[in-house]
């Protein structure tokens, strides 16, 4: 379900800072704006810098905590892998769960485990389909 700005600012103001529910305006506005396919959190940092927050990280994970949950559903979580020759590839929540389990990721398509596969993950958002 994709609620609309007004709405996503007032959940965040309920539990949050004022400097939250500002964060969460401009991040809200920001993904509407269709200007990228792809985020990453420091896009989010960078739009908020105006704002001049004394932890920017902080109140940018709490905004999208919200607008990422099945309630608001404005944006998707999910997670690349970084080859060793600078390829990046999807990677499922459930093979890093097991890596950290094995000590290693172990992907079908590559030929040998990842022991330093921690240092190769990180996170993007993607706006969901019909939310902008």
């Amino acid at each position: 379900m994709i609620m609309n700005r007004d709405q996503a600012v007032e959940v965040v103001s309920s539990f949050g800072s004022p400097g939250d529910a500002a964060c969460c305006a401009i991040i809200f506005d920001y993904v509407q704006s269709g200007s990228k396919r792809l985020y990453h959190y420091s896009d989010f940092v960078e739009a908020v810098a105006g704002l001049n927050l004394p932890d920017s990280i902080q109140n940018v994970q709490r905004c999208l905590n919200v607008l990422k949950s099945k309630r608001f559903g404005l944006l998707r979580q999910e997670y690349r892998y970084l080859d060793d020759d600078g390829v990046v590839y999807p990677v499922d929540v459930e093979d890093i769960q097991a890596a950290y389990t094995d000590g290693a990721l172990c992907l079908e398509w590559r030929n040998f485990p990842d022991p330093d596969f921690a240092s190769k993950i990180y996170i993007v958002f993607l706006p969901v389909e019909g939310s902008i």
